[in-house]
C-alpha cells in the first residue's frame, strides 16, 4: 500500500514541470544579423519543442557565424541561405525558398521527431 503510494506520488510530481512548460514569445521579434541587416524572427513551441521561423514561415535556425539560415527539413540540413525578410528577398532567394516547405507542413512531423 506504501509503495503504490510512494509510485503515485512519484508519478505526478514528475508530470507537473511538463504542465507548466512555458510557451514561447507569440509576438514577432526583430534580430540584427551579423551584416547589420534586421530580420524578424517567430518562435514556436516551449522549453521542450521549440522551432524558429522567417514571419512568413521558414524554418531558419542559427548558424556558427551567426547567421540565421533557412533549414530544409525534409533533407534535415541547414542551408547556406541567409535568411532575409519577405520584402527584401531577391528573385534568387525567392526562386530558391519555392524549393522549400513553409514551417506549418513540418509541423505535425517535427513533433513526432522530438518525443
Amino acid at each position: 500500500m506504501i509503495r503504490k503510494f510512494f509510485l503515485l506520488l512519484g508519478l505526478t510530481l514528475c508530470s507537473i514541470p511538463a504542465a507548466y512548460a512555458i510557451m514561447a514569445n507569440p509576438n514577432p521579434i526583430t534580430i540584427t544579423q551579423p551584416d547589420g541587416s534586421q530580420l524578424t524572427i517567430r518562435l514556436h513551441g516551449d522549453e521542450s519543442f521549440h522551432y524558429t521561423t522567417t514571419q512568413d514561415g521558414y524554418l531558419i535556425r542559427k548558424d556558427v557565424d551567426g547567421y540565421f539560415k533557412y533549414y530544409d527539413f525534409q533533407n534535415k540540413k541547414l542551408t547556406q541561405q541567409v535568411a532575409t525578410n519577405a520584402d527584401y528577398r531577391t528573385a534568387q532567394e525567392a526562386k530558391f525558398l519555392s524549393t522549400l516547405a513553409p514551417a506549418k507542413k513540418w509541423h505535425n512531423q517535427m513533433v513526432q521527431e522530438a518525443t
